[in-house]
């Protein structure tokens, strides 16, 4: 009964993702047919530096090719160009290379028999518009998976998952652009990582780094989870632990940089070392000659004049409020949680041994039902000998039955069964609380609404408030309003080059 259970959510996840994609894109189709592009220099297509990159012809269906090539927009343009021709600017090293390849690939390989009669930059459009279609629609099923195991309740998790589905940011998951690819193997790999298996998380989050810059951060759950494991192991004194433990962490990381570390050498080597070769030392662009030669961020700087508080202008007022309804659920969503867990949240989550009194109950848990209590302790209270003797077990690795085997968290107070305020949310929040200082004070602000689509708090707090806020109702039209408002905005702007995020 259980297994049918699973299969018929997942069937119900999948349908639910198929559906809003079909009704995005349609609004794409919609849009384009309907508007007029304010910038149509994406339509040109010039030859690639190296002329045995591709090949020039008239394909048979020039009419489908225009309409396929008309898809290729802001950054998109970036993506099919390097999926074409490969790197042949300093700035295209923006755009990271495994979304790129896919596109590539499947082109070379799947839709090859298209590339005459399409041409092959229109069958590069097609193979980026339907690998996002799938890679979204996977993504989905692997968020729905993760909140399930983080709010415990199936009903939010799927109310947390239509709201990811039609997020602000819809139009980009649509499009060509990375954030589909990165949504999935971010998910992918937060989903290994809550069961325990870390070393294909940081596989993944690997991968993910390949995809998009901020896929870095994401090695910051490996070594949260390294600094839990070593107090846990310093209180143990259990010395051959904490070597193992800071040994694994230290792989783990190295292996979640190591992508985005070996792009970064990858430029330096086009770009700077063969220049050097021909003029005895003397380099010829400014970063090459750095102690550290970052590529990465001397292009987003320069190019895009990315870096701390550039954007702090009057001017840039209406970018602020474009971004205003993802920083706000953001920062709502960091307050509340610091707000009923700050014991837990001033200790980072780290805190593994402490007396704890008689009775210990955060805010959010006055109304929660005896189930949620530890095991063995009734609605009177217990012993505190017997709730100390409890920490500890759970410091030395216990598990709690619950159904399913789940990692047991100890921290000052009691252990919650789920919902937005669960443990396990925390280091997911911590993350996001970062993305969103990077997204105000360094980033086009802008473009905060898809950067942090990738959050999975923001969903998970938008489907609380939805629930159990006493003004639910209210919660409930002005979150699903202003979603739907940006997904109609979206796409009536992004696919016509009018500027959106």
């Amino acid at each position: 009964m259980e297994s049918r259970g699973k299969a018929s959510d997942v069937r119900e996840v999948i349908t639910f993702a198929v559906l809003t994609r079909v009704f995005v894109f349609g609004l794409m189709v919609l849009w384009r047919v309907l508007g007029h592009p304010y910038d149509t220099s994406a339509l040109l297509n010039l030859p690639c530096l190296d002329p045995t990159s591709s090949t020039y012809f008239t394909p048979i269906l020039p009419e489908l090719s225009k309409m396929l090539e008309k898809f290729i927009v802001w950054d998109a343009v970036y993506y099919i160009r390097i999926a074409e021709c490969g790197y042949e600017y300093e700035q295209t090293f923006a755009f990271l290379p495994v979304f790129p390849l896919c596109i590539r690939f499947i082109s070379r390989t799947v839709f090859y028999r298209l590339i005459p009669y399409l041409g092959y930059r229109a069958t590069l459009s097609l193979a980026g518009l339907i690998l996002n279609f799938n890679f979204f629609i996977i993504s989905a099923l692997f968020f729905y998976k993760v909140s399930d195991i983080v709010l415990k309740d199936k009903r939010q998790a799927y109310l947390s998952m239509a709201l990811f589905c039609l997020n602000p940011a819809s139009i980009f998951y649509a499009s060509i652009y990375s954030e589909s690819l990165f949504s999935l193997l971010t998910f992918a790999g937060l989903l290994a990582y809550l069961h325990g298996a870390r070393w294909r998380a940081s596989c993944l989050f690997a991968i993910s780094g390949g995809v998009r810059s901020n896929g870095v951060v994401h090695g910051g759950f490996l070594v949260f989870n390294a600094i839990q494991e070593l107090l846990k192991a310093f209180y143990l004194r259990n010395w051959k632990v904490a070597v193992h433990t800071l040994y694994s962490a230290i792989i783990q990381t190295t292996i979640v940089l190591g992508p985005f570390v070996a792009f970064q050498t990858f430029g330096y080597m086009k770009l700077c070392w063969r220049e050097e070769s021909h003029m005895e030392g003397n380099y010829a662009r400014p970063w090459c000659s750095n102690r550290l030669p970052y590529l990465y961020g001397y292009v987003q700087s320069h190019y895009w004049n990315v870096g701390f508080l550039r954007y702090f202008e009057a001017k840039q007022l209406p970018n602020f409020l474009l971004a205003s309804p993802i920083l706000s659920l953001a920062v709502a969503s960091f307050i509340s949680y610091v707000h009923h867990r700050p014991r837990f949240c001033l200790t980072l989550g780290l805190w593994i041994h402490q007396p704890v009194p008689e009775r210990v109950v955060d805010k959010d848990e006055q109304f929660e039902s005896d189930e949620s209590r530890l095991p063995g302790m009734s609605s009177k209270g217990t012993n505190i000998k017997h709730r100390l003797k409890f920490i500890r077990r759970i410091s030395e690795g216990a598990r709690i039955q619950e159904g399913t085997k789940e990692n047991a968290f100890s921290y000052v107070g009691l252990i919650t069964k789920g919902g937005f305020y669960s443990p396990l949310n925390f280091p997911i929040l911590m993350e996001m609380a970062f993305m969103t200082l990077v997204a105000c004070f360094i980033m086009h602000v802008q473009v905060a609404t898809r950067f942090l689509s990738i959050c999975p708090p923001i969903y998970w707090f938008a489907a609380h408030l939805i629930q159990f806020h006493l003004k639910k109702r209210m919660f409930s039209h002005l979150i699903w309003g202003a979603f739907l408002f940006y997904v109609f905005l979206g796409s009536l702007l992004f696919v016509n080059f009018y500027p959106f995020t």
